[in-house]
């Protein structure tokens, strides 16, 4: 469920991903713009539990995830942001001592619409994740480089889908570079199919997402579908209170097939 919570979040941010700009019938050009509206941004938070059965004590019962972005439109296409990016997590894996913070590494990313005509868009991101977490200077990493790309199409008046790819690439220092147990990149294919045909305000939606990561001591070109990564995801999205909401289950199609391997949440986003 990670992986799902994180896409969406690298997609709705400019870090990974889908364009968060409002759309509206008349185009405003940017150069006729002052600072303070060429000024966007968002929060996203999402509260989910990887597995809802109480059996399985290994993994963690809940997290808290939040994203606080901040973005400036450079063009009518192109703008650049910054996210910064925490965890709670429930830390029932240690021994139960209770919730921890988690700090995630803040990402620094520029986006542009390379085509958009009708119903069809395309857009490219690049995004850079600064080292500043322990985890990340534990790991002696001077950075991870996140370029991705997304597909959206309105397929007629009710469904919607996007598709987006992003190719993450950590580099490592001298020292560390060799060091076979760390996966050096990994690709994230992931799917979103929207229907409105129930009701305009309460919109299904159906989110796949996958990790392909290099295999650790291979050469580069080896990649092999991670299990644990992989993720289906069914909601309905509305608005509440000013935030775009959805709640959801989830399960991965790789594991057992059964009503206590589920995983559930619920998502906020909230566009400035």
């Amino acid at each position: 469920m990670k992986k799902f919570v994180a896409l969406f979040a690298l997609s709705a941010s400019i870090v990974y991903a889908v364009d968060t700009t409002t759309t509206s019938t008349k185009k405003i050009d940017v150069s006729q713009q002052s600072f303070s509206e060429r000024v966007g941004g968002y929060y996203y938070t999402v509260l989910s539990k990887d597995v809802l059965s109480g059996e399985n004590t290994n993994v963690p019962g809940s997290s808290w995830l939040n994203y606080l972005n901040a973005s400036y439109k450079l063009t009518n296409e192109t703008k650049v942001a910054v996210t910064m990016r925490f965890e709670i997590i429930d830390s029932n894996h240690e021994n139960g001592r209770g919730d921890r913070f988690s700090e995630l590494d803040p990402r620094l990313g520029i986006s542009t619409k390379l085509f958009s005509k009708g119903i069809f868009s395309v857009n490219a991101y690049m995004v850079v994740e600064l080292p500043t977490s322990r985890e990340s200077q534990d790991d002696e990493r001077i950075m991870r480089l996140k370029p991705a790309i997304d597909m959206a199409t309105k397929i007629d008046d009710y469904n919607s889908l996007m598709t987006y790819i992003g190719y993450n690439k950590t580099i490592y220092s001298e020292a560390n570079n060799g060091v076979d147990e760390t996966s050096r990149h990994y690709l994230e294919p992931w799917i979103v199919y929207t229907n409105k045909y129930l009701s305009e305000k309460f919109v299904f939606k159906a989110e796949y997402s996958s990790t392909l990561d290099h295999v650790a001591g291979t050469a580069d070109s080896t990649l092999r579908k991670e299990d644990s990564g992989e993720e289906l995801a069914l909601g309905v999205e509305f608005d509440a209170l000013g935030f775009a909401l959805n709640p959801y289950i989830a399960h991965n199609p790789s594991a057992l097939k059964a009503v206590n391997t589920l995983g559930a949440g619920i998502q906020a986003f909230k566009a400035f």
